[in-house]
């Protein structure tokens, strides 16, 4: 029994029962841990206040029976370093129901009552398991739990299936516990699941569909070294990453698929900078997986973006248009076969890989040849790379009354990676210019992705509409009239917002350079 905060590490593949009935008989688990599994049913409830509170604090508050004992259990976030993260602080308690006096942390005991005060806890939802356990033991004497999970989550009248791997790190180094899960997905195309069950159990309940999710606040430590910010620059991306795969499934698929595709973004453009510390094969593959997944959300993104920034205010202008009304039909019909593309890409082995590498690539250790450069301060790497993005973006803008719609293009992804530049190294320099960085290129960023809009709305329009065959030529002719009044009206607009584009320009060539300071 554990009375004390442990750090735990943990890595959960979500599995079909077919897909466990195929490891249960393979000769990979007895070959790992020789010795018999020993099988127990966990019953655990989850508590919160009536306006869960606890979850807004991302708190978790349970009781689990496990035989005739009973553990109360808080989980609080920590640090996350791409595997799952958590501090728990356990105890045992006499009965089913929450004990707060009996958690022995002072003062998050305290914090815990402060946040309840004199509401009630409702037993919001529970969890059924039979869970299957061994401990896995390597050559070089890590000590990995493997527990086997089937069972459910019931809340109220619902419930839904728990089938899943779970590797929980006892002794010894993470990178261990991502070689032998690595050996189970070579075997099995099993998917890493970042949502725990409590996350599964307060969806059930109805608190909250998935929700899309934005890139955090890094903020990196003064004195950090080049291998610790790489290390939260990854996490942080891949966190984005895989926080959203549920809003894209399940929950807000429009949002959902915007900041999936911005962690992907973000995380190509970290892949990027840290490649003179890498060399040119360090982490390629996941690059190459990064581009695809994120082209396979582009189809979706930008019939979203069509839809709800540029026919949106042409419909309502022209709510009796025949044209608009079928344009707006044919982007419909094109956002549902692409969101079928999406969801069959999450199924896919590559997918799997892919999440399983990034998560994984974050624990490995890097090449020993690669120590003196990873040890490096990461504020005087960060200076020249940031240094080397604002040349880059300043080459256009010097030319920037000029530009043709190509250039403004790759002046605006350029930006935009100056942009992921000072996100990332942000926290190693003073705040105050950092904010004015980051809101000057932010503003900018809006009107060149306004210009992006249009420019991708153009490509759009000529893909649905080139080569119809329909018998109905007067529909047709109507489609058209609506796609030259849609392009049309942003047009003008996009003008005028060009010459705010200079302006800001101008402004942010004005603004100190932080990051020679």
């Amino acid at each position: 029994m554990r009375d004390s905060p442990f750090r735990e590490v943990e890595l959960k593949l979500r599995a079909t029962p077919q897909q466990l009935s195929v490891l249960r008989k393979s000769p990979l688990l007895t070959s790992l841990s020789p010795a018999r599994p020993k099988a127990r049913r966990l019953l655990s409830h989850y508590y919160d206040t009536p306006d869960r509170a606890l979850r807004a604090a991302g708190m978790v508050l349970r009781v689990r029976q496990d035989g005739a004992s009973c553990v109360q259990t808080v989980k609080v976030p920590a640090a996350a370093t791409g595997h799952h993260v958590a501090d728990e602080f356990e105890a045992g308690i006499a009965g089913p129901g929450p004990e707060l006096a009996a958690i022995p942390e002072d003062g998050l005991r305290r914090r815990l009552e402060a946040l309840i005060g004199s509401r009630t806890l409702d037993r919001l939802f529970e969890t059924d398991i039979r869970r299957t356990v061994r401990l896995l033991t390597t050559q070089t004497g890590d000590v990995i739990e493997l527990a086997l999970d089937v069972g459910e989550i019931r809340a109220a009248e619902a419930s839904e299936p728990v089938c899943e791997l779970e590797f929980e790190l006892k002794a010894g180094r993470p990178e261990a516990l991502y070689a032998a899960a690595e050996r189970f997905v070579d075997a099995v195309p099993l998917i890493v699941d970042p949502r725990t069950k409590s996350d599964r159990g307060y969806q059930l309940a109805g608190v909250r569909r998935p929700q899309a999710e934005k890139a955090g606040t890094l903020r990196l430590p003064r004195r950090a070294s080049v291998g610790e910010a790489l290390g939260a620059i990854v996490a942080d991306c891949a966190r984005q990453i895989l926080a959203n795969e549920w809003a894209v499934r399940e929950g807000d698929r429009v949002e959902g698929v915007h900041q999936m595709r911005v962690g992907l973004r973000r995380l190509r453009a970290a892949l990027s900078i840290f490649k003179p510390v890498l060399g040119p094969d360090g982490l390629a593959l996941l690059a190459s997986d990064a581009r695809w997944l994120a082209s396979v959300l582009g189809a979706q993104r930008d019939l979203d973006v069509f839809e709800g920034s540029l026919l949106a205010p042409v419909s309502a202008a022209f709510p009796g248009s025949d044209g608009v009304r079928r344009l707006s039909a044919r982007v419909r019909q094109g956002g549902e076969a692409a969101r079928r593309e999406i969801l069959a890409a999450l199924q896919t082995e590559r997918y799997a890989q892919f999440v399983f590498d990034l998560s994984a690539g974050l624990a490995l250790p890097p090449e020993r040849s690669l120590a003196p450069r990873l040890d490096e301060p990461a504020r005087d790497f960060a200076a020249r790379v940031l240094a080397k993005r604002w040349r880059k973006a300043r080459a256009h803008g010097k030319r920037i009354a000029s530009l043709s719609v190509e250039e403004r293009h790759i002046m605006r992804i350029e930006l935009k990676k100056l942009r992921y530049a000072v996100e990332f190294f942000g926290g190693l320099f003073p705040a105050a210019p950092v904010r004015k960085w980051g809101r000057r290129l932010s503003e900018l960023q809006d009107i060149f992705g306004l210009l992006n809009d249009v420019a991708s709305a153009e490509a759009l329009l000529a893909r649905m509409l080139a080569g119809e065959d329909e018998v109905d030529t007067v529909a047709l002719r109507a489609e058209n009239m609506a796609a030259g009044l849609v392009l049309g009206w942003h047009h003008a607009r996009a003008e005028s917002a060009w010459k705010t584009a200079m302006e800001r320009w101008a402004a942010l060539g004005k603004a100190e350079r932080f990051w020679t300071s």
